[in-house]
């Protein structure tokens, strides 16, 4: 299949060669599967190979868009699509309506939109719920059951989420990475994330306390070692997992947590489930501290698995908190030892600060250079630039409710708004 496949971003992909496609992939599945030809040709089929390849076609257009002008791939794709070329079968065939490169462009930088939307063609190819139960051959079995796993994993984790959150439950995404992770040799800059938040009634979002992010530091004369050893992914996913711990710890609540990871080997390190082999100080930290806390706070603490770029929003928050922590700084973390009233005020204050700052380099990035305005006795900041304005209000009550950004564009047809926390 990869051979036959090979190349298909430039393909003409018009209905005649997806026919052809269509009888090819459905000569081969009904072997597996053990259905007629025509079944496996029809809606019914089990796996979808031309939806495959368009999902595949737009995100390596999506890639091509976000690359520097003048890299001669992206020169050659904006030709066609300045020349109107979204026809039936060319690359542009399942982008989203755009008014011309500019705006195409612009789209491809939103990446969680991008990718919801390559993900959504993706979805139409994979229909494990198509499958017999009884297949051919036990390799098949084992990738639809794969297969179904991925696609219910989501489900299933909005559900765990729902039946655990109860009022003044609090929910606290982590995350942490590592540039190259040594691949190749290649070690760069590493961080870790955590995102907190606390439950309602369930007619509205949970309420959005606090963000920490920083760097994995391995400095055992700094006040902010845990116990790495050195920058990776695990070390900045574990690190992550013992913020959230030292922040419950701090907050001195009861009301019952979870901590919500993608990194099945650190929670297990968390948990004592999996024995450490490497970072042993910092696993036998984070054991100690999850043992305490899940002993002190009366609810109990609980670990549930996220999968990592889901488009779950708490998620994505802690994954741009690690990016944040991989940067200079200022940073926003709690010592081992605790913070004073006083650090604490001063930590909230940085972030508000570093926040507020980030939303203005948004504003750059998505209306030009942005020139600032404050609305008399709003507290609203408005970043005016060439093609639109940034509004930012931040927090009013000290920083324990969520601020927000709203970006507005003023070329045609395209306005688009995010939300960016603050505490």
């Amino acid at each position: 299949m990869s051979i036959l496949t090979d190349c298909h971003e430039i393909w003409d992909l018009d209905n005649k060669l997806q026919k052809k496609l269509i009888h090819f992939n459905a000569c081969c599945l009904h072997r597996i599967t053990g259905k007629t030809h025509r079944e496996e040709s029809s809606a019914g089929k089990t796996y979808d190979l031309v939806a495959a390849l368009q999902s595949r076609r737009l995100k390596w257009l999506g890639h091509i868009c976000r690359m520097a002008p003048e890299r001669l791939v992206h020169t050659a794709v904006m030709q066609l699509v300045n020349n109107g070329a979204k026809s039936a079968g060319s690359i542009l065939m399942n982008a989203p309506s755009f008014t011309d490169a500019d705006d195409l462009i612009e789209q491809a930088f939103d990446r969680k939109q991008w990718r919801a939307a390559a993900n959504n063609l993706l979805l139409n190819a994979q229909k494990p719920e198509n499958l017999d139960p009884v297949l051919t051959w036990p390799v098949s079995r084992q990738l639809a059951a794969k297969l179904a796993k991925k696609l219910n994993e989501a489900a299933a984790t909005a559900k765990e989420i729902a039946e655990f959150s109860a009022p003044g439950a609090k929910l606290i995404y982590t995350d942490g990475g590592c540039d190259g992770n040594g691949a190749n040799g290649v070690t760069g800059a590493s961080g870790w994330g955590a995102h907190i938040s606390e439950c309602g009634d369930g007619s509205t979002p949970p309420k959005v306390l606090d963000d920490l992010f920083g760097p994995i530091d391995t400095d055992t004369n700094s006040r902010w070692y845990l116990g790495a050893r050195r920058g990776t992914n695990n070390t900045g996913e574990i690190e992550g997992i013992i913020q959230a711990v030292l922040w419950l710890k701090a907050d001195g609540g009861h009301d019952a947590a979870a901590i919500l990871f993608d990194s099945e080997y650190a929670a297990k390190i968390a948990q004592g489930i999996y024995k450490p082999k490497s970072n042993l100080t910092l696993a036998l930290m984070v054991q100690k501290l999850v043992k305490e806390e899940t002993a002190r706070r009366g609810g109990g603490l609980r670990f549930i698995h996220v999968r990592g770029h889901s488009d779950d929003d708490g998620n994505d928050r802690a994954d741009e908190l690690v990016q944040w922590g991989k940067e200079a700084g200022p940073y926003c973390r709690l010592p081992l030892g605790g913070e004073t009233p006083e650090e604490k005020e001063e930590r909230g204050s940085r972030r508000r600060e570093e926040c507020e700052r980030r939303a203005r380099l948004e504003a750059e990035s998505a209306t030009g250079e942005a020139g600032e305005a404050r609305e008399e006795g709003s507290g609203v900041r408005v970043y005016v630039g060439d093609t639109g304005l940034v509004l930012f209000s931040p927090s009013n009550d000290g920083g324990q409710d969520d601020a927000q950004s709203v970006t507005v564009s003023l070329l045609p047809q395209r306005k688009t708004c995010k939300q960016i926390y603050v505490t």
